[in-house]
Parts: structure tokens; sequence; C-alpha cells
């Protein structure tokens, strides 16, 4: 198993243990498929967990930055980056909805895709302001009481192949 210890680093505790998930997520899916090998295509889809705003260096738009974690897997596995994550990104801007002038984010895989990771769901559930609610909350609290369920089970609903 590859060892992604250096590439979540930069990142804070919730974005850090996303894209660890995603890595050990994507290392055991290689386990099974084909190796890949330097030079292979990578597509990085995704909302601002993908994108890291306020990572510098930033990009032009979406909030995406140089430095985010799509970024750091391609530069350690020697692939060939193309990176459509951008701030506010919903399920639908993934599948079938464009997100100002970009197109749904599907449309950036190919046939010579090797690797896509995908990090969504975040602003179809209210992430943010359902981490304003529980912000302090103790554990007895029952914080996860307050997240809003059916949107949660909505968009999983939506992910499912």
């Amino acid at each position: 198993m590859r060892d992604f210890s250096a590439i979540s680093a930069p990142f804070g505790s919730h974005c850090g243990m996303a894209a660890l998930a995603l890595l050990l997520m994507a290392s055991h899916t290689m386990a099974q498929s084909a190796p890949l090998s330097a030079g292979m295509q990578h597509v990085a889809l995704g909302s601002s967990f993908a994108a890291g705003p306020g990572i510098p260096q930033q990009a032009a738009t979406c909030g995406r930055s140089d430095h985010n974690y799509p970024h750091l897997v391609a530069a350690s596995l020697g692939l060939v980056l193309t990176d459509v994550s951008c701030s506010g990104a919903t399920t639908g801007h993934i599948l079938d909805t464009p997100q100002g002038e970009a197109p749904p984010q599907l449309s950036a895989l190919q046939a010579e895709t090797a690797l896509v990771t995908l990090t969504i769901g975040g602003n179809d559930i209210s992430y943010s302001s359902s981490t304003g609610r529980c912000a302090g909350a103790k554990a007895e609290d029952r914080c996860t009481d307050k997240l809003d369920k059916a949107a949660i089970a909505q968009v999983a609903g939506k992910l499912t192949l």
C-alpha cells in the first residue's frame, strides 16, 4: 500500500481526513486494477475540499489551488492532472449541471483517464452551516441530530452507481 502521509499533512484536520480517506480508497482501487505509471491521466472532480481555497497558489477560478491534494497526488505518482474541482460544487455540478461557465465536471473524463478522485457532498448537505451549528458542541449534545439526514440520503442516492 502507498504511503500518503506526506500528502495529507498540509491540510486542516477535516480536509486532511477527507483527502486521506479518498486517497486510501484510490489506493485500494489501484491495488485491484492495472497499476498506475508515470504519465497516466488523473482527473480530479469535486468541491472546495478538493479545490483547496485558501491554499497558495490560487488559480484564476473556482478557489482552486495548485497545491491542493489532487496536485500533490499527481505529482507524487507522476500523473498528468486535469483538475476541474471547484469551490461550491454540488453533486449536480459533477453529474449534469454547469457551474458558471464550466461544464459538468464528468465531461473531463476521457477514455485515457487512469485515476479519478472525487470529493463531493458537503455543499449538498449544507456542510458549512452544519459545522456552524455544531461548533463547540459536546459529544452528549448529539450534534449529528441537527444534520439534514434527508439531504445526506439524497446525495448518497445520486452517487450510487
